[in-house]
């Protein structure tokens, strides 16, 4: 299990911005050894069981750079993997191989697909993140996935948005090691 002193959290600080009815935290899957894993979700508790679009950030963004697919697709889930956006932050680069994350997100699919197949869902990745998503097609081959990007920040605002889970250079370990196995 990772300690304090092992991880960064800024699950607390969620910005005014966000919606916060969407958030949601997870940390009891054993891949998350006790962190706390964050994703928006714009479902309605009775719409739980049907299949979703899932968007997952690339290595320079996380889930707030899908908000406006989520404010105009009904049925979306947007992702921060460990170590970006609201996810706690393990401080160190070792803890973040592909392996992991790809348990993690094979964790999370299963997680959303409890009462439906992983094949009625679609997969959205960043484009960057089509090495990881491989792996993860090996894991799961009925997975639908395909490649949209994030929206770029149009303002000032949004800009600061999603620069906000990243206050310092020990925020970033978790792009840092993923860019370094996904080049």
């Amino acid at each position: 299990i990772y300690t304090g002193e092992d991880t960064l959290s800024l699950h607390d600080a969620l910005p005014i911005s966000l919606p916060k009815e969407w958030s949601r935290f997870e940390s009891q899957w054993p891949s998350l050894n006790g962190l706390r894993l964050h994703w928006f979700d714009n479902r309605s508790p009775n719409a739980c069981n049907t299949p979703v679009t899932i968007y997952l950030h690339g290595l320079n963004n996380w889930s707030a750079s899908y908000l406006a697919y989520l404010q105009t697709i009904s049925k979306a889930v947007a992702l921060d993997l460990p170590g970006f956006g609201l996810s706690d932050k393990p401080k160190k680069e070792a803890f973040h191989t592909v392996a992991w994350h790809v348990q993690v997100l094979n964790d999370f699919l299963n997680h959303i697909s409890m009462h439906a197949k992983a094949s009625a869902h679609h997969l959205m990745a960043s484009p960057d993140m089509h090495p990881l998503m491989a792996l993860l097609q090996q894991a799961l081959p009925e997975l639908r996935i395909s490649y949209a990007p994030s929206v770029s920040p149009s303002s000032k605002e949004d800009e600061a948005l999603l620069n906000a889970p990243y206050p310092d250079r020990g925020h970033l370990a978790g792009p840092r090691a993923l860019g370094t196995w996904l080049k």
